[in-house]
């Protein structure tokens, strides 16, 4: 299988220089480069550059992903727009890194993902894009997916005598709201980790509703009013000058972040308890062998109405030949004189369904008498006498 990977970058916030977009020029010759995007794919070779370097100096969300598995998105803000305490606890290390670079940081939310489905890279970063804002938002389900993501692989063993050797016992971070009710992004993440739906499900669980977390105008004088007119005045002279544009899109998403978490009432989790990775794991081979055991049902009982309705096609069949048994004797021995395979073919289909009309009229018996006389008459044709067998015309 040949080689695949996929890089993209893009620049949010302001649009590269000349000079800059020169310098991503040396690093790459093949590269489709603009003032806001860098793509490049590989299918020899790689990358000749950091990618963290890249997102430091000129980025603000990336992604990349290769066919055997590796796959990485990442989200760079303003360090003043995310306080390291609220991220700190979906950080593990393995799926979610958080990386402070003097005055921002970069969130990645990787996956290692075995025996992947072949996909390409176009579009999946625009596709993830609105993440970036809903993080800053305090809307930190990309984050605990990407969580997830890092629990996936333990194989869970409850008769395990070390348990803490294989974190069982962890801490789950706090379960943010609102996980049954995924938007567009986010299930594009979902695909993107390849996240098992068994584990999401046994996660949502204990995740709260969301609700509706937009403003409303009244909600935005009272916030407004209760700001101090310091902070009035430098926002409406960064208005009027358009010299902050990032300070202006800070203050409105810090408002965003307030309301989301006013109306979520901080309840992250409804457990009594904070809750271990075990127990996740546990409802999740739950929540599994559930719905397996569905799926047997469903198809057991698929089955059955199969097997039912080819009863009643084969009895309305059966009905059908009433009268024409003789008709078809001969057709088989016409068959037969024919000497081909498929002539063979086609007379073992004619005699089973005499076989099974004599059954269903009691009249086996002269039904295997009259067999046994033609397989007599044609013993020396053992392609012929095979077939019989193999339906079970003759012993």
């Amino acid at each position: 299988m040949s080689e695949y990977r996929y890089y993209e970058f893009q620049a949010l916030d302001r649009p590269l220089t000349r000079k800059e977009m020169e310098e991503l020029r040396d690093i790459s010759s093949r590269a489709q480069i603009s003032s806001r995007r860098f793509v490049n794919e590989y299918n020899w070779g790689d990358l000749k550059a950091d990618p963290e370097r890249l997102m430091d100096r000129y980025f603000d969300a990336g992604l990349y992903l290769a066919n055997w598995g590796s796959r990485w998105c990442m989200f760079r803000f303003p360090s003043t727009s995310l306080r390291k305490d609220e991220l700190t606890p979906y950080c593990n290390k393995e799926t979610v890194f958080c990386r402070f670079h003097k005055n921002h940081l970069t969130v990645s939310l990787d996956a290692d993902i075995e025996e992947p489905d072949w996909i390409e890279g176009d579009d999946m970063l625009d596709a993830m894009l609105p993440l970036r804002e809903s993080i800053v938002q305090g809307d930190l389900r990309a984050l605990f997916i990407a969580w997830l993501r890092g629990i996936q692989e333990i194989e869970y063993d409850p008769k395990e005598t070390d348990p803490e050797a294989w974190g069982y016992e962890d801490p789950v971070p706090p379960v943010p709201p609102g996980l049954g009710e995924l938007t567009a992004p986010l299930k594009e993440l979902v695909d993107f980790l390849a996240i098992d739906p068994d584990l999401l499900a046994a996660a949502t669980e204990y995740s709260a509703a969301s609700g509706n977390t937009a403003p409303t105008a009244d909600e935005i004088a009272r916030y407004v009013s209760a700001l101090s007119q310091a902070d009035k005045d430098a926002m409406l002279c960064g208005i009027i000058s358009g010299d902050d544009p990032t300070g202006i899109a800070e203050f409105r998403q810090q408002a965003l972040k307030f309301f989301r978490k006013r109306k979520a009432g901080h309840t992250l989790s409804p457990a009594d308890k904070p809750l271990a990775v075990s127990t996740l794991l546990m409802r999740t081979q739950t929540i599994r062998d559930e719905r397996r055991q569905r799926a047997a049902e469903k198809r057991a009982k698929a089955k059955a109405q199969r097997q039912r309705d080819q009863r009643e096609q084969q009895k309305e069949h059966l009905a059908s030949l009433i009268g024409r048994e003789e008709s078809l004797w001969g057709r088989a021995e016409a068959l037969i004189a024919g000497r081909q395979p498929k002539h063979y073919d086609a007379a073992a289909v004619v005699l089973r369904d005499l076989s099974a009309l004599a059954a269903s009229q009691g009249t086996g018996e002269a039904f295997a008498r009259r067999m046994q006389a033609l397989a007599a008459a044609h013993s020396r044709k053992p392609s012929l006498i095979g077939r019989f067998r193999k339906v079970k015309l003759i012993e």
